[in-house]
C-alpha cells in the first residue's frame, strides 16, 4: 500500500504531519466517516467528514465563511489521486491551522446548509 504524508487537524488542538495509507479506509478512519473534498488551492485538498455537522460534532476551523466540523486532513492533489504534501506544504498548513478556534455548537449548527433542488 502506498503511503502519503498529510496534515491532520484535530478539534481544539494543533495540527501535525502524519504518514497514512493512501486509501479510503485510512482516510475515513482519520476524519470519522465518509468524507467530502474541499479544494484549498490548485494543489491542496481538505478532506473532512461529510456528515460531521449532522452528527453534532464540534466545529474545528473556519475556511473562509465555512465552518469545518470534526477532525480533517490536508493532502496533495495529483491529477485525481491523493499525493503527499512536501515539507513546505506541511509547514504552510501547520502554520495556517496552528491556532485552534473556539466555535460554539450553535454557530456550527447554524452553518449547516442543506440545498433542495427541484
Amino acid at each position: 500500500m502506498k503511503k502519503i504524508t498529510c496534515v491532520v487537524v484535530p478539534i481544539g488542538q494543533k495540527p501535525y504531519a502524519k504518514e497514512i495509507d493512501n486509501d479510503n479506509n485510512a482516510i475515513q478512519e482519520l476524519v470519522g466517516g465518509y468524507y467530502e473534498i474541499l479544494r484549498l488551492s490548485s494543489r491542496l485538498l481538505l478532506l473532512c467528514d461529510e456528515e460531521a455537522k449532522l452528527k453534532g460534532i464540534r466545529g474545528n476551523r473556519r475556511i473562509g465563511r465555512k465552518i469545518i466540523a470534526g477532525q480533517f486532513i490536508i493532502v496533495g492533489d495529483c491529477g485525481g489521486d491523493y499525493a503527499s504534501l512536501d515539507k513546505y506544504e506541511v509547514a504552510a498548513m501547520i502554520g495556517r491551522f496552528s491556532t485552534p478556534e473556539d466555535i460554539s455548537p450553535e454557530e456550527t449548527e447554524d452553518s449547516c446548509q442543506i440545498t433542495v433542488v427541484d
